[in-house]
């Protein structure tokens, strides 16, 4: 078959592509997968969970070193992200997963810390008498109050008259200045009958 020399000319032009690409080709893709040489820098910026047991928890992440974009995998749940940041976590240590656009990976770890738990201390089990009223002071440092009395006030009055000794339970739930909700212990009451002169008792501050 004779060829002309259009077709050669297109002939050598496909054949040197294809040798070029050859050549080329490990050198190109070499640098976009060999991951061992690419290093991920990251800063964080946490937010801590506010109050115990909640989930307000916040890290965002400032991510240079391979090839953008990242995706992001948390570790504990399998979650993924595509952004710089993940919100409502609780307190605990997270293991993430950097990702480039060329697949190369780095495992990354922070921690979200909360408040101590704390409760309020509604001190000792107490006896009364039929008729008497206990009033109950949960202090100042508060700024709301709901008792399982109905009571929304700092300080509580508790009566009952029976005619045989009866045992009630009274618990507080306060909120502080930050809007955490904390709990009290639970103050048991046993009410004995037949008071002879039933008198309000003065009020003492919680855990005295």
């Amino acid at each position: 078959m004779k060829l002309d020399k259009r077709t050669i000319e297109k002939m050598v032009i496909l054949v040197t592509g294809l040798v070029l690409a050859f050549i080329y080709s490990p050198i190109i893709y070499g640098q976009e997968t060999d991951c061992e040489k690419v290093q991920f820098k990251v800063k964080e910026e946490l937010t801590h969970v506010s109050c115990y047991g909640g989930n307000d928890g916040r890290v965002v992440l400032d991510i240079s070193g391979g090839s953008e974009p990242y995706s992001l995998t948390l570790q504990n749940n399998g979650e993924i992200f595509s952004g710089n940041s993940i919100e409502q976590l609780g307190a605990g240590t997270y293991w993430l997963r950097i990702t480039d656009i060329n697949n190369c990976e780095e495992l990354y770890d922070f921690e979200i810390s909360e408040p101590e738990f704390y409760e309020i201390d509604l001190g000792s089990d107490m006896q009364t008498f039929s008729g008497m009223e206990i009033a109950l002071d949960a202090g100042a440092d508060y700024e709301e109050y709901m008792w399982s009395t109905g009571s929304t006030s700092r300080i509580t009055t508790f009566s009952m008259d029976v005619d045989k000794e009866t045992v009630e339970s009274i618990s507080l739930e306060a909120y502080d200045e930050h809007g955490c909700l904390i709990p009290s212990t639970v103050l048991s009451i046993t009410i004995l009958p037949q008071a002879e002169d039933p008198e309000v008792e003065e009020p003492g501050t919680i855990g005295d």
